[in-house]
C-alpha cells in the first residue's frame, strides 16, 4: 500500500472517530450503529495486514491514542537500540513495509501482447 493511501484511509478513520466523540460529548450514543462500521474497518485491515500488522496498527490508533487527533506522547515503540520508532503516519508506515507486514502488494503485469 503507498504511503499516500495509507494516510488517506487513516486519516479519513481518525476523522470519523474525532466526529463520533463530539457527537457522543452531545450525549447522543450510537454504539449500536458505529460497532457495524468499526467491525467492517476491523475487517478490512485484517486483509490488508498480518497479524502482527494489525497490532501495530492498533496500538498506533489506540494506546498512543493518533486517532484522536491528540495522540499520547509519552507512548512510544522503540527499536533494540532504544530509538523511538513510530512516531508519525510516516514511521508506521515505513516500519509496516519494512517489516513486511503489509499481505497484499501490487503485482505489475509482465505479459506482453
Amino acid at each position: 500500500m503507498t504511503l499516500e493511501k495509507f494516510k488517506k484511509i487513516l486519516n479519513l478513520q481518525a476523522e470519523h472517530y474525532q466526529k463520533e466523540q463530539k457527537i457522543y460529548e452531545l450525549g447522543l450514543v450510537l454504539c449500536d450503529l458505529n460497532d457495524c462500521i468499526q467491525s467492517v474497518v476491523a475487517g478490512l485491515w485484517s486483509e490488508v495486514l498480518t497479524e502482527k500488522g494489525e497490532e501495530v496498527l492498533d496500538w498506533f490508533l489506540f494506546e498512543k491514542f493518533w486517532i484522536s487527533g491528540e495522540p499520547n506522547e509519552d507512548i512510544k515503540a522503540y527499536d533494540s537500540e532504544g530509538n523511538d520508532i513510530i512516531r508519525n503516519i510516516d514511521e508506521l508506515h515505513g516500519y509496516l513495509t519494512v517489516n513486511s507486514y503489509f499481505r497484499a502488494k501490487k503485482v505489475q503485469n509482465t505479459c506482453t501482447y
